[in-house]
């Protein structure tokens, strides 16, 4: 499956934008995501949501520097609407964004880098690395591809080395996906492939519905399958004929009638004689008597 939302974005990022590096590929099914900042993203991410919904914009501060603006204080007029459905969206994931409201079946697939990517063990770099994930160099630059957000309370002046960086970038279908680009699925774009077949790969392990404060998340499961239900009936019909057949219900019987009985508790005193011990500061003899009681 990674390797398959590698050659995703392998196959439709454009040239510009070649120095986007990943550790990261986050799901969503169904999910409206409520204002946030993600606290752990080293640089910009891709998304792109896919499915048959209406709504489900990402609203996005684009210019949220999380210093100088509280997150409750920015104004909704600073924010941008866009429709990921309609292409891959570069943009910056620590800047604040939300999802609106939608209906029908939304997923959405973000490419990020997580801050700690130096941190991982060599072993883990290269499995990455060989199905397709451009892993960020120890001295990677964070505005590679994208320029620092500025502010809104006091904006800041834009560096001349980032001044043709973009702040995000929204790539149409139009433009990424190319009729050349998956060879190996003909006729059907990867895009409409991923919506198509997601769904379907996820029956009998995922459940969808359950509501999380008002919204709907997919919550995965370890589903049963036909053929452990049919097995776990035959178990439970076996345990049943069993108990009812008369040889059963003897053992029931005799299984009452021993444990019904109420067994009295017994207490057994036991008497220790007198000990003499000597103290060693006062010399005193001190004669003691002991007790024990034991309940069975």
């Amino acid at each position: 499956v990674i390797a398959f939302l590698n050659k995703y974005l392998h196959d439709r990022i454009p040239p510009e934008m070649k120095g986007f590096c990943w550790t990261s590929i986050n799901l969503n099914c169904n999910y409206a995501a409520r204002q946030h900042r993600d606290a752990n993203n080293f640089g910009p991410s891709f998304i792109q949501a896919f499915g048959d919904f209406k709504g489900g914009c990402l609203n996005y501060w684009p210019e949220d520097d999380k210093f100088s603006d509280k997150e409750d204080k920015l104004k909704s007029a600073d924010s941008l609407s866009l429709q990921l459905r309609d292409g891959l969206c570069l943009f910056n994931g620590n800047c604040s964004h939300n999802v609106d409201e939608f209906e029908g079946e939304r997923y959405s697939v973000v490419f990020f880098c997580v801050r700690c990517f130096n941190e991982a063990p060599e072993e883990c770099k290269a499995q990455l690395r060989s199905v397709g994930t451009i892993y960020p160099e120890p001295d990677a630059d964070r505005w590679a591809v994208i320029r620092p957000p500025r502010g809104y309370a006091n904006k800041k002046d834009v560096q001349p080395k980032d001044k043709k960086k973009p702040i995000y970038k929204v790539y149409p279908r139009s433009r990424i996906d190319r009729a050349d680009a998956p060879a190996a699925y003909p006729l059907l774009s990867i895009s409409d492939r991923v919506a198509r077949e997601w769904p379907a790969a996820c029956a009998g392990k995922a459940g969808l519905g359950e509501k999380v404060k008002g919204r709907e998340q997919m919550v995965v499961k370890k589903g049963a399958t036909a053929q452990d239900k049919q097995t776990k009936a035959k178990a439970k019909a076996k345990a049943k004929a069993k108990t009812e057949s008369p040889k059963g219900k003897a053992l029931k019987d005799k299984v009452v009638a021993k444990t019904t009985p109420e067994r009295k508790s017994q207490t057994k005193t036991q008497t220790f004689t007198p000990r003499k011990t000597t103290s060693a500061s006062t010399g005193q003899v001190v004669s003691a008597v002991k007790k024990r009681t034991m309940a069975n």
